[in-house]
């Protein structure tokens, strides 16, 4: 007997009066708004059931993620041993093309930049230029042409070194300079389940 089926019974000698609304994938989202609007929950015995419910639902995923976990890692094995093995025979192969169309150039059997084959081309094509933008100053571009550069505040980091004052502005606490354009919201309280650890 698999542990779920043990759980569940054990659940079902205990608590078996509650309901136990399972929701998955097909269930229609106007269905389960529905299911929220009433309320189920009407005793402290009900409401502990569904607080041990939450921790074995939990413990589901816990379990679904070691699962996920071990089979990604065996798939990611195979994927590198893969792509491993089909890069380096695609390599070779096409060292060989390369080799005989210069042997073809060579011996003045062709004299186009390609060459037609029954399954396809080969030939040489000249590749794009390569830009490299490392040495660029990005406020004298950003002067040039905004749109040419992606500005981005780092969020965390600026949590910990900003000071909020309000009005829209905030406080670089390393320097004591004032940032304007910054707001921060207020969140409303969040409820939450924590099963007891056993």
């Amino acid at each position: 007997m698999s542990e779920f089926a043990l759980e569940k019974i054990t659940e079902d000698a205990i608590f078996g009066h509650f309901s136990s609304v399972e929701i998955d994938d097909t269930m229609p989202e106007e269905e389960v708004q529905k299911l929220r609007e009433q309320t189920l929950i009407d005793s402290p015995q009900y409401a502990d059931w569904a607080v041990r419910r939450i921790k074995m639902l939990r413990k589901q995923r816990q379990r679904m993620m070691e699962i996920y976990e071990a089979q990604k890692e065996q798939l990611e094995r195979y994927r590198r041993s893969e792509e491993s093995r089909i890069s380096r025979n695609e390599e070779f192969w096409t060292y060989q093309l390369k080799s005989y169309f210069e042997q073809l150039k060579q011996q003045g059997l062709i004299d186009k930049k390609s060459y037609r084959l029954p399954h396809g081309v080969i030939g040489i094509r000249k590749l794009p230029d390569k830009w490299d933008f490392s040495e660029v100053d990005l406020h004298e571009l950003y002067e040039v042409d905004p749109e040419l550069v992606k500005l981005e505040v780092k969020k965390q980091e600026a949590k910990s070194k900003l000071e909020y004052v309000g009005e829209n502005k905030a406080v670089h606490k390393p320097t004591g300079q004032v940032v304007f354009g910054v707001t921060v919201t207020g969140q409303e309280n969040s409820f939450y389940v924590k099963p007891v650890e056993e």
